[in-house]
């Protein structure tokens, strides 16, 4: 099976790339347009051992897009692509335009070349403060960023419903794991942890997130492309108060986990109970299954075998 991945370069797309290839006898492309979200030394490693044939481009390139569906005939095409960056000239210039324009593009293209499914990965936000969001809750974007996410979103329905374009839509949280850049939560607290800088306590947020290890979100995704119904939505995340933490107790748990004292007492942890994702674990066979503490280790782990890479990042030396 012939499977298209754009975003390939980005955190979630080059770990689902490295799971597909581990999982799945699938022929890779990976397209990705190297923005300022993207590394190719991500993929690097599956590029050179031909696991991946990876393609620069944009998907604004609706000329482009359409010429590369039509060539290739993908059996799948998974959409990781989007932009995150909420400043001026950042929202207006990319943000809005690859996260509702470019999904209008591979959609387009996909419904020409008669792309037998196409997965959307669109987030949890686009629900708003919905206090326990299932997938049939209405769409109540709090941030501009989060409305781009959703616009994207109906035009995938929209597909599904007028194109009769076979779409899936996966939904999903803050994840964590490697390959994620070291200005998120939990790759900043294990690289400040690794250079032996100290933290501004006072300055940790007490601000629970929900957070789920990529590796999970990667098998969901797969899930929703095997499994999942023509049309559906499906969110993913870790069920229950697992994996729900504060950034003053994530930097207290990974004292722990290096065997460090910490300065700072934990408070106490959420009792949530929130039950999101009974419709993945029914129809997809799936569950988040990675606990916190297994899925910090594992990225401790990576990010201690990885410096050069997270230190080009934090210089900025990945952009040259």
């Amino acid at each position: 099976m012939k499977v298209l991945i754009t975003g390939v370069a980005g955190f979630v797309g080059s770990n689902l790339a490295h799971y597909i290839a581990a999982e799945r006898d699938w022929e890779l492309v990976g397209l990705d347009a190297l923005t300022y979200a993207g590394s190719l030394a991500r993929i690097e490693g599956l590029i050179r051992d031909k696991k991946l044939r990876f393609v620069r481009g944009s998907i604004l390139d609706g000329e482009m897009v359409n010429q590369l569906f039509l060539k290739e005939r993908f059996d799948l095409v998974l959409n990781l692509a989007s932009e995150n960056r909420t400043s001026e000239s950042g929202f207006y210039g990319g943000t809005i335009r690859t996260n509702v324009e470019g999904t209008n593009a591979l959609l387009e293209a996909a419904s020409l070349a008669k792309i037998p499914r196409f997965v959307h990965t669109s987030t949890m936000k686009v629900y708003g403060r919905h206090e326990t969001p299932s997938e049939n809750a209405p769409l109540a974007p709090t941030s501009r960023l989060a409305a781009t996410k959703a616009a994207a979103d109906l035009m995938v329905l929209a597909y599904n419903r007028s194109s009769r374009l076979n779409t899936v839509i996966t939904r999903f949280g803050d994840s964590y794991g490697p390959h994620q850049f070291p200005h998120e939560m939990v790759g900043g607290a294990i690289t400040r942890l690794i250079e032996e800088k100290a933290f501004d306590h006072h300055q940790l947020s007490l601000q629970e997130k929900r957070l789920t290890y990529v590796g999970d979100i990667c098998a969901g995704i797969v899930a929703a492309a095997e499994r999942g119904g023509c049309g559906e939505v499906y969110n993913l995340g870790m069920d229950g108060h697992e994996g729900v933490v504060s950034e003053r107790n994530l930097v207290q748990f990974l004292h722990t986990l290096l065997d460090r004292p910490c300065p700072v007492a934990a408070t106490d942890p959420s009792t949530s109970d929130r039950q999101e994702y009974r419709k993945a674990q029914h129809e997809l066979s799936w569950s988040a299954s990675t606990s916190l503490r297994e899925g910090l280790s594992r990225t401790i782990e990576w990010y201690c075998a990885n410096t050069e890479w997270w230190r080009k990042i934090k210089t900025g030396e990945y952009l040259d």
